[in-house]
């Protein structure tokens, strides 16, 4: 028989839920989750929150560090482009 088989007989199922604030991470399995498994769930789950609400801001917040981009790059071909005269 092997472990899987086994756990399934002994009905040992085990879940790790990580909360954040649009869902939750969720992380099953037949052998105990250990507490670093854990550390390592919720780290992720923050991770992702950040990371998906950045991702939901406005285009104009996200677009404001553009504009100094752009200024530069106009600055730079200003520049090539008077050299070259």
């Amino acid at each position: 028989m092997t472990a899987i088989e086994n756990c399934l007989l002994t009905n040992a199922w085990y879940d790790c839920i990580a909360l954040f604030a649009y869902g939750t991470l969720t992380i099953s399995s037949f052998q105990k989750i250990t507490d670093e498994q854990k550390d390592v769930a919720q780290r992720f789950a923050k991770v992702f929150e950040q990371t998906y609400t950045r991702f939901l801001r406005p285009p104009k917040s996200r677009s404001s560090g553009e504009g100094s981009t752009d200024k530069f790059s106009r600055r730079k071909c200003k520049s090539q482009c008077i050299g070259h005269e």
